[in-house]
């Protein structure tokens, strides 16, 4: 497995080989027919993502086999990766790679865990400790007491809310860890600049302060009933969270 480059800090300059791997990484996530295992395959065979993208096919035959190979189609996704980046960037957000000091090690453990991650907020709180919350949207008031309870006495112990920003247990969970001061992750199901705070959580302000929000979808996208929290994708990401809460 890729091992995790350290991170520039808040005042050094970033290694620029470093910043053109995490755009490269963006453009390999997009394409079909793949998927993040088999992905990070391809970037262990080839050194790098920068270099998978320009591997030649039997380079990519060795590590996906014949038929899927023929199933992929290899266009140049990098002008589309920098497209992404700045309009994330123009949002105040920034790309978290696979490899990163920073790339959140309770999601890594997910077997189909994103080789990107758009996020807001204080990338500080991004490690752990941290505990996922997920439950359901219609709850009863007593389910919505208890996370409200169980996210505000973590948040006190210093622990780190993982949700998925919803109504219902989500968001009493989220509420309750910011309620007592604490830091709080939304994953969304949509772009993480299309804020779901007045419908979900209402605790939750407009600017991310204490509380990065994390997708893997790119910004402009917004989310839907059925999309989120619901995809495969969201519950094995927050599931990642809670595999790790029980292991602790």
């Amino acid at each position: 497995m890729t091992e995790r480059t350290a991170e520039h800090g808040p005042d050094s300059p970033e290694d620029p080989s470093r910043a053109e791997e995490r755009v490269a990484l963006l453009a390999l996530g997009r394409l079909r027919k793949i998927g993040p295992q088999r992905s990070r395959m391809l970037v262990d065979h080839c050194g790098s993502a920068r270099a998978a993208l320009s591997a030649p096919d039997t380079d990519w035959e060795a590590v996906l086999g014949k038929s899927t190979l023929q199933r992929v189609n290899r266009s140049d996704n990098l002008h589309w990766a920098h497209e992404q980046l700045r309009r994330l960037e123009d949002r105040g957000g920034f790309l978290v790679a696979w490899g990163d000091r920073d790339y959140p090690s309770w999601l890594a453990e997910a077997a189909d865990a994103p080789l990107s991650l758009y996020a807001l907020g204080d990338r500080r709180l991004l490690q752990p400790p941290a505990v996922a919350t997920v439950g359901s949207r219609r709850c009863t008031s007593y389910g919505k007491r208890v996370s409200t309870q169980l996210g505000s006495d973590l948040a006190t112990a210093g622990v780190i809310i993982v949700s998925g920003l919803a109504r219902g247990i989500d968001g009493a969970a989220h509420e309750g860890a910011l309620h007592a001061g604490g830091a709080t992750i939304a994953v969304l199901g949509g772009g993480v600049d299309a804020h779901l705070s007045t419908r979900s959580c209402q605790a939750v302000p407009t600017d991310p302060g204490r509380w990065p929000a994390i997708g893997g979808v790119a910004p402009r996208n917004t989310s839907r009933t059925q999309q989120f929290p619901t995809s495969k994708s969201n519950r094995q990401w927050i599931g990642a969270g809670c595999r790790r809460c029980r292991s602790a």
